[in-house]
């Protein structure tokens, strides 16, 4: 998956460990088709209850998320409490 060895790349340039690095679901990887919020979001949340990750990268935004901003922010709400119970700073990216 290329999106993986990107990600690989950029952490080892950032001076990380590449290692650490999981990709929750992108084509091929997990899914056939990148996650929709709020509709995907219980399997994102088990898999940050499992591996506990620090960070939680979503990005971009516009990609997993729906258009309307009435959604938007009724889709956003979960995230506030996973961060909330599991420790995990969850950044979303909006390009």
């Amino acid at each position: 998956a290329l999106y993986c060895t990107e990600l690989t790349a950029r952490a080892l340039a950032a001076g990380g460990d590449p290692k650490r690095v999981r990709v929750f679901a992108s084509p091929g990887i997990g899914m056939n088709r990148p996650p929709r919020f709020p509709d995907d979001y219980a399997q994102l949340e088990a898999a940050v209850r499992e591996t506990r990750p620090a960070l939680v990268v979503i990005a971009p935004l516009p990609a997993f998320f729906p258009a309307d901003q009435f959604a938007l922010s009724r889709a956003l709400l979960p995230f506030t409490d996973l961060a909330d119970e599991t420790g995990a700073c969850v950044l979303l990216v909006r390009h």
